[in-house]
């Protein structure tokens, strides 16, 4: 399970994506999207994008 880990704080919500990312991945070995922006629509709408669906 991805706990709370205080490291994850980043200065721009890019990077704390990046490093939310990377944790799954290096406990579990699987990848996973973070979409972070003022809403849960336009992170949606943004991880579309970036992944072309």
């Amino acid at each position: 399970m991805i706990g709370y880990f205080p490291y994850l704080f980043a200065r721009i919500p890019d990077e704390l994506a990046h490093r939310i990312r990377n944790e799954v991945y290096r406990k579990t070995r699987l990848t996973a999207t973070a979409g972070i922006r003022l809403n849960l629509l336009l992170a949606k709408v943004s991880l579309d994008h970036e992944y072309g669906k």
